[in-house]
């Protein structure tokens, strides 16, 4: 199964992400300092999708890949940051998200848009089938 490793310091913004993710069959971890999202990346026995956002209120998800792209291992892993469209992101943020699948949602984020960037994660991380895509085909109203 596809574990999702939402990142995230705001309640409200991991409960609107653990509900989606879990509901399109995702296996959903939360991690809610850079910290504790380095250290789940590290011990991580199999590949994460890491949803993370620029910036926070007390720290940013451009920090978490940074430090990632540092980390061994980290490749293996897919990333997903929100970003607000007027954010600028700088050459050495963007030589660490070269080193790393990342995939930048721009707000504001529709969920149905923010699901298929997890598909395309998923896909980058396992050629198995996903469970997001076994719940589609299995729904004939999608």
């Amino acid at each position: 199964m596809t574990t999702v490793l939402i990142a995230n310091d705001d309640a409200s913004s991991r409960d609107v992400l653990r509900t989606l993710f879990a509901g399109a069959g995702y296996v959903v971890r939360e991690a809610t300092t850079k910290e504790a999202a380095l250290a789940q990346l590290r011990d991580s026995a199999e590949p994460l999708i890491v949803m993370l956002d620029f910036t926070y209120a007390r720290w940013d998800g451009a920090a978490v890949l940074r430090e990632a792209a540092t980390q061994p291992g980290a490749a293996r892993h897919a990333y997903v940051l929100m970003v607000l469209r007027d954010e600028t992101i700088t050459m050495g943020f963007a030589r660490a998200l070269s080193q790393l699948h990342v995939t930048v949602v721009n707000k504001p984020i529709s969920l149905d848009a923010l699901l298929a960037a997890v598909k395309r994660a998923a896909r980058s991380i396992a050629p198995t089938a996903d469970p997001g895509d076994e719940q589609s085909a299995s729904r004939p109203d999608q």
